[in-house]
């Protein structure tokens, strides 16, 4: 019987301890290391492993992990703060670990997660109520496009003026 490989992307500082501690585990093995979130990513789509556990990265995002799930790997969130972990959550990972869970309990998580028969649909997006009439405005730019925060709050302030 094949072990489930799981594939790590954490912050730095922790990683080589969950590595090691993945590693004592006869249920589980780490089969790729990653550097970032993109070749965790890559990674999965390879079908390189059965799960991938992440931090809180900056580009962690609803549609990410509707990816990884749509290529049947699990994910497991590995917070730096308890606000992250919420935020993880709230982009649709159901097993997040505590942010100061030590590299043990970590491998517990990734351990059930690959053991869990729920669906790992992600959760539908967040409503916002808009007010009677009114309309929502977004602002886009590419990255490094200067200005957007600028104008959206301009159009804001000028539309509770109006």
């Amino acid at each position: 019987m094949s072990v489930p490989g799981v594939i790590l992307a954490v912050a730095a500082g922790r990683e080589a301890a969950i590595a090691e501690a993945l590693a004592r585990r006869r249920d589980l093995e780490v089969v790729r290391r990653c550097a970032d979130l993109a070749e965790a990513v890559a990674a999965a789509r390879a079908g390189v492993g059965s799960l991938v556990v992440v931090s809180d990265h900056p580009r962690l995002t609803r549609d990410v992990v509707a990816d990884l799930r749509s290529h049947a790997v699990a994910v497991v969130g590995l917070p730096s703060t308890p606000e992250a972990g919420e935020q993880l959550r709230r982009l649709g990972i159901s097993v997040v670990a505590a942010h100061d869970a030590d590299a043990a309990a970590v491998a517990d998580a990734v351990a059930l997660a690959l053991h869990d028969d729920s669906p790992a649909a992600a959760p539908a997006p967040e409503e916002v109520p808009l007010a009677a009439g009114g309309r929502m405005i977004a602002v886009w730019g590419p990255t490094g496009a200067p200005g957007r925060t600028t104008l959206a709050l301009t159009l804001g302030a000028e539309a509770r003026l109006a």
